[in-house]
């Protein structure tokens, strides 16, 4: 074994005497820079399927901490019934001092585009192509809270409506709506203040406890 190995490096070391500098530099620099592509791209779609696999844990995470610092109620997978035929789920209910914030999240592989009145929206990968969103989260949203509304008794003005998507995606869309955002996780703590700082009341102490107690008892997750 160690004759053969022997005479594989007195090969390789007479091969490297005939090369130039320039084909010497190839033979070592353009293996290096395969090596180094494969494993950029393998780093890329292994951290794409990374996120999308535990974008809703990032979610908790992010919101749980916002509640934490700001001393707000926060209740998770929220389910309740409507018109006793079907479920609905929503992913976050936070308490702040003068708005109720009923967050969704959602992963969107490519850049988001559109108008808030649009029948759905469209998503653009990253290679150009185009897609429906399966949706549009304004619409969505907007259903949503007139049923939480009427299963709660809670007025809706009092309500504020956000879609939470992933980072890596881009939101181009035409919305004017004071009530109804879809925002990236990184700015979501940034939206939630400049909502806060609105010149309305706060909700008091006693109506904002009832209504963090009326929305626990229709949570069908804890039944």
């Amino acid at each position: 074994m160690s004759y053969y190995l022997g005479h594989f490096f007195v090969i390789i070391y007479r091969v490297m005497i005939f090369l130039s500098v320039a084909q010497l530099c190839f033979v070592i620099i353009i293996p290096i820079l395969v090596v180094a592509v494969v494993l950029v791209a393998l780093y890329f779609l292994y951290y794409k399927k990374y996120i999308a696999n535990n974008f809703k844990k990032h979610c908790y995470r992010k919101i749980h901490n916002i509640a934490n610092f700001n001393d707000y109620y926060l209740i998770n997978n929220f389910t309740f019934t409507v018109d006793d035929l079907s479920n609905i789920v929503i992913d976050h209910i936070l308490f702040g001092n003068k708005y109720i914030f009923v967050i969704t999240d959602r992963y969107i592989d490519g850049d988001l585009t559109g108008k808030d009145s649009d029948s759905d929206l469209v998503v653009i990968n990253k290679n150009g192509s185009k897609a429906y969103a399966g949706g549009n989260p304004y619409l969505q949203s907007n259903q949503l809270l007139r049923r939480l509304s009427v299963s709660t008794g809670l007025n809706s003005e009092m309500m504020i409506a956000i879609t939470l998507i992933n980072d890596e995606a881009r939101i181009n869309i035409n919305s004017s709506s004071k009530q109804f955002f879809i925002v990236q996780r990184k700015k979501l703590a940034k939206l939630i203040k400049i909502i806060e700082s609105r010149e309305v009341g706060e909700i008091n102490a006693p109506r904002l406890k009832e209504a963090v107690q009326v929305i626990a008892s229709l949570n069908l997750r804890d039944k």
